[in-house]
């Protein structure tokens, strides 16, 4: 089950968002048992649109790249399942968003690529493929803005008619 926390501890928050299974134990916060909220909606565009979002910019980092011919070793594959769970609810979850940033060309993210990021140079790369990804997105950006603006403005354009023909 899904727990939003909206008030209390930042840093148990962020301690339970670290909680991923087999490497750190969940959290005991509030008579709950927390862990990685990616395990149940690692893109949380629903939460976002909920909390009154009016566009939605979703970022990806869930993907699912391997080396071709290269299968993961037996240490690997508990965090592997993991990863393609993420995945997957990642490209349900993101579904609704107005813009989709994902960025392309890295290796695997998800929860068994984080030896990527300490490693300088493949961390660079990460870095790049993220503000490519990022440039991309910025005309879908600027077109969900002006669909966005269109809507309210018609929306406000039809009260004021609507209570200018009745005044």
């Amino acid at each position: 089950q899904a727990v939003i926390l909206t008030d209390g501890n930042l840093s148990k928050a962020i301690r339970a968002s670290t909680s991923v299974p087999t490497l750190f134990q969940p959290l005991a916060y509030r008579d709950l048992l927390l862990a990685d909220g990616g395990l149940s909606d690692s893109v949380p565009v629903d939460v976002v649109r909920s909390m009154g979002a009016d566009i939605v910019i979703a970022v990806n980092l869930d993907t699912l790249s391997t080396k071709k011919g290269m299968l993961p070793t037996l240490d690997k594959i508990p965090l592997q399942s993991i990863n393609i769970l993420r995945h997957n609810l990642a490209l349900q979850s993101t579904k609704t968003a107005e813009v989709i940033i994902s960025p392309s060309g890295i290796p695997q993210i998800g929860l068994v690529g984080w030896e990527y990021f300490f490693d300088l140079k493949k961390n660079k790369d990460l870095i790049e493929a993220g503000e490519k990804a990022g440039e991309e997105g910025i005309s879908q950006i600027l077109e969900s803005m002006k669909k966005s603006t269109k809507r309210k403005k018609t929306f406000f354009q039809k009260m004021i008619s609507f209570f200018h023909k009745k005044g």
